[in-house]
């Protein structure tokens, strides 16, 4: 039955990004828009603090938290990126595969808690199953180590020595990648001191906050990818490959 469910689900993902007919600019700018804007979105929309980013599903958000997600999955399945050099997977691969990660976390919400007033139980797959919530939370954590993996091991290959700009890119690039790894490490450390010694959190919304840097590092690192314009007042990008940049539309 799984592997059936996964065929179509991969089928229909093949079709669908084959209609987002989306330049190799649009693209990258789309999911560091939509990266850095989600929480704060949530946050200032519901007009509440949640104790994760994933809990706004049980909000009057939950429809936009869901959208977002699985526009993640289709912007990666559509996204090309550097070839194989035949030693690695392209990066068409691992985006494929951070896009199913995506819509996963999608369609298994996390675990509905109990004791805020604007969670409340509801929406098509509400669960109170710690399974499906650790089914959730491994593909939320998978999908962003791969946001990481990409801006330090693939957005980096491009070099740092043909220019300036390259430079600032790259170091960025890396920058953006480690924090992405740091926020998932902080968590892992805060859910293991929990599970096996039992110490409590820094802060009921520490995960909210560690997802936070996660994501504007992770939509940081995919709008300097995109090279929009203003990236050149932060002497990022060149007048020059602006220019290539529009005359490739």
């Amino acid at each position: 039955m799984w592997r059936g469910t996964g065929q179509k689900l991969l089928s229909l993902l093949n079709n669908l990004s084959m209609n987002i007919n989306l330049s190799p600019k649009t693209l990258p700018r789309n999911l560091g828009v939509l990266g850095m804007t989600l929480p704060f979105i949530l946050w200032i929309g519901s007009q509440n603090l949640a104790p994760s980013i994933s809990h706004y599903y049980y909000t009057n958000f939950g429809i936009y938290f869901t959208g977002v997600l699985f526009a993640f999955g289709l912007f990666l399945y559509a996204y090309k990126g550097y070839d194989s050099d035949g030693k690695k997977m392209s990066d068409n691969w691992i985006t494929n595969i951070a896009g199913l990660f995506a819509i996963i976390t999608a369609l298994i919400p996390t675990t509905h808690i109990e004791g805020f007033d604007f969670i409340k139980f509801g929406g098509p797959n509400a669960h109170t199953n710690n399974v499906l919530g650790a089914i959730h939370l491994g593909a939320a954590a998978s999908f962003l180590f791969i946001m990481g993996y990409l801006s330090i091991f693939r957005f980096t290959l491009s070099g740092k020595t043909k220019s300036i700009y390259y430079a600032r890119r790259y170091w960025l690039y890396k920058l953006c990648g480690i924090m992405v790894w740091l926020s998932i490490g902080f968590l892992a450390a805060e859910f293991a001191l929990e599970i096996f010694f039992e110490i409590p959190p820094i802060s009921k919304y520490s995960v909210f906050f560690a997802e936070v840097v996660a994501l504007v590092f992770f939509g940081t690192a995919w709008l300097v990818k995109s090279q929009i314009r203003s990236l050149k007042f932060f002497g990022i990008v060149s007048e020059e490959e602006l220019a290539k940049g529009e005359q490739k539309k």
